[in-house]
């Protein structure tokens, strides 16, 4: 199935918060079914090539999922984790919400 044909299948792309939203159903996808590399390399060409709000959100998804395949923590609590580390380590104090 193309990145394509699954992003007329879920809906719109957007932030709202859920389990059962469009954009978790294509993270669980992706942790389902894009396995490799050449399949996560197409899916990331196809967002490179398609214009729109819709690939531009899917594709920050890929950039995780491959951050993910990598061994590497992602999401926003982990980059907050990771700036109040940087700050402590700089000598400044971060506050966050």
């Amino acid at each position: 199935m193309t990145l394509t044909e699954i992003l007329e299948l879920v809906g719109t792309l957007d932030d709202v918060a859920g389990d059962n939203t469009p954009r978790e159903r294509v993270r669980s996808h992706l942790m389902k079914s894009v396995t490799t590399v050449g399949a996560l390399r197409d899916y990331v060409e196809t967002c490179l090539r398609t214009s729109g709000p819709q690939y531009a959100r899917a594709l920050q998804d890929l950039v995780n999922h491959c951050g993910r395949l990598l061994g590497f923590t992602t999401g926003m609590a982990s980059l907050a984790a990771l700036l109040a580390t940087e700050a402590r380590r700089r000598g400044k104090v971060l506050h966050t919400p």
